[in-house]
């Protein structure tokens, strides 16, 4: 028998390696009917069922070999006990990795142990992990989406829980100024007390679910009032968020859960008073697990787990750079001559969008006029809307996500365009083509996959002339509609594709410019007389 173990659901890819060496070293002495048993838990947790199940087989002497990768993977103290229970009951314990540590070595560890530990509670986790982390700055918050497959009480639960987060929100927004009309100052910690004293006197239906649903609702209502205020001290065109408001009811709720508030088991997640949860595929990400959002889009149940992962990744081949040109009729077109098409989902699914809208516009309409509440018809039309929308997104993310990977891992520098999507999306020939394609995505998209990989991205000045630019000969064309896909330079005569030439004439800016950061998405303010200044040869 080979038993594998880990701490927590977050080292799955540890587990999986601890089972390919044990499989390997079974193969390799010609053992054969090995049974091997998976199992989550740590070492001082007692409802560890597969670990005493196992001691429970040695003690009836049914096994005859225990295979393990480290004496740590079985448990963690009093191994030497361990031993010697399996040599009294005819059983050969067989450890593949030899190394031990010293009395000393192994105080230490522990004791640095509960150093973290300690400081991770007095500065908080992601606040210690940013001071612990002094290397490459590759370690990063990652999210993953996983549908859940909840049952109908399930899905009721959901929907209470949300409806209680709703609540805690309003009732702390109405707090929060009856204080401030007060004279007083108000304070999330302060609000959130009194909301514990009053929930638990008035409000007895608020714990049938998660108390981390109202707790976390109070908390971001903080966070919203902060990052208001914070923002009053910036010119109004560079402000980003608005005094907060009240919530209503919608179909797009969702609640927060702590990471100590939840667990994971392969394919289920276990929810503070309900149970677990079927989820659709496990979690691909490594690392601490930092917290959950469970939210209802698209017409599905989804959570959203955020990961402190280290984003190193396999880079790129050294010295490859690519000029990438972002169009409408053309997603993306590099340097080397290819051409991503991408899908249009927007415009593809525009007709039926419009018409459930018209149709949901006009039966809100005649509700009001009659004075009458939703119908269930107009319900399900707003259902039906929701997906239409929640698909139109995924192929959109499923495309960027494509295009971005792909580049990052073929080439080390990118070089784009600073484009002024806020003012194409001005003009209404071309606002619905722009936001289709979702340029700003991909370049956020590139600068954290970039960095993950150790790459360089360089973005080119918005004024930069790389479409009107001849890659051959250098000439600057005086103007260009967006009409003229192809055209033919008046001084060497070389005919040009608009989109290659400019992504030619990004990647030479890339080459020409000599101090490129790492990772960085800063604009290179470089102008044409840096294209001008590098070595011009024609492409073969």
């Amino acid at each position: 028998m080979a038993y594998c173990r880990v701490s927590s659901a977050a080292q799955r890819p540890d587990l999986k390696n601890q089972r390919r060496v044990l499989e390997e070293f079974c193969v390799a002495r010609g053992l054969a009917n090995v049974e091997f048993v998976e199992e989550i838990g740590g070492d001082l947790n007692l409802k560890r069922a597969k670990f005493i199940a196992l001691m429970d087989r040695v003690e009836a002497e049914q096994v005859w070999h225990l295979i393990i990768a480290h004496q740590d993977r079985l448990v963690r103290f009093g191994f030497s006990w361990f031993e010697r229970f399996c040599s009294e009951h005819h059983t050969e314990l067989l450890v593949l990795n030899q190394e031990q540590l010293s009395p000393e070595q192994e105080m230490v560890q522990d004791l640095l142990t509960i150093v973290h530990c300690l400081s991770a509670r007095l500065y908080g986790l992601r606040n210690y992990r940013k001071k612990l982390n002094t290397g490459d700055g590759r370690e990063m918050i990652l999210g993953h989406t996983i549908a859940l497959d909840p049952t109908p009480e399930q899905e009721a639960y959901f929907r209470r829980a949300c409806g209680t987060a709703r609540f805690a929100y309003n009732w702390a927004r109405a707090e929060w100024n009856r204080r401030r009309a007060a004279g007083e100052k108000p304070s999330t910690a302060v609000i959130k007390a009194r909301w514990n004293a009053y929930r638990d006197a008035e409000l007895p239906w608020t714990c049938e679910v998660t108390k981390w649903a109202s707790g976390q609702a109070i908390l971001d209502l903080g966070t919203a009032f902060a990052n208001f205020f914070r923002d009053c001290d910036k010119p109004k065109k560079r402000r980003r968020f608005l005094y907060p408001q009240f919530k209503k009811k919608q179909l797009n709720e969702g609640l927060a859960l702590c990471n100590n508030q939840f667990d994971l088991d392969w394919d289920r997640i276990r929810i503070p008073k309900l149970g677990w949860v079927r989820i659709r595929e496990h979690l691909r990400l490594c690392g601490v697990i930092l917290g959950a959002t469970v939210s209802f889009s698209g017409g599905r149940w989804c959570v959203s787990i955020q990961v402190d992962a280290d984003g190193h990744k396999e880079a790129a081949p050294p010295d490859s750079i690519v000029g990438v040109d972002l169009g409408v009729e053309t997603l993306a077109t590099f340097s080397t001559g290819d051409k991503i098409e991408g899908p249009k989902p927007g415009k593809r699914l525009l007709g039926r969008i419009q018409r459930l809208q018209r149709r949901i516009r006009l039966q809100k309409h005649r509700a009001k006029k009659a004075r009458n509440k939703t119908s269930r018809r107009q319900f399900i039309r707003q259902i039906r809307l929701s997906k239409l929308q929640a698909r139109v997104a995924n192929i959109r993310k499923d495309a960027t996500h494509k295009l971005t990977t792909d580049l990052t891992r073929r080439f080390e520098t990118i070089v784009i365009e600073d484009l002024n999507v806020s003012g194409m999306s001005k003009n209404h020939a071309l606002a619905g083509a722009v936001l289709d394609r979702g340029f700003r995505e991909i370049r956020r998209q590139l600068q954290y996959k970039a960095a993950m990989r150790g790459g360089n991205i360089v973005v080119a000045d918005r004024f930069f002339p790389s479409s009107k630019t001849c890659s051959v000969c250098g000439c600057i064309k005086d103007s260009m509609p967006l009409s003229i896909r192809t055209w033919i330079c008046d001084d060497c005569g070389a005919e040009h594709d608009r989109d290659i030439n400019a992504a030619i004439n990004l990647e030479r800016l890339g080459l020409a410019e000599a101090e490129v950061t790492r990772g960085d998405m800063g604009p290179l303010l470089v102008h044409a007389s840096v294209l001008a200044s590098a070595a011009v040869e024609p492409r073969t």
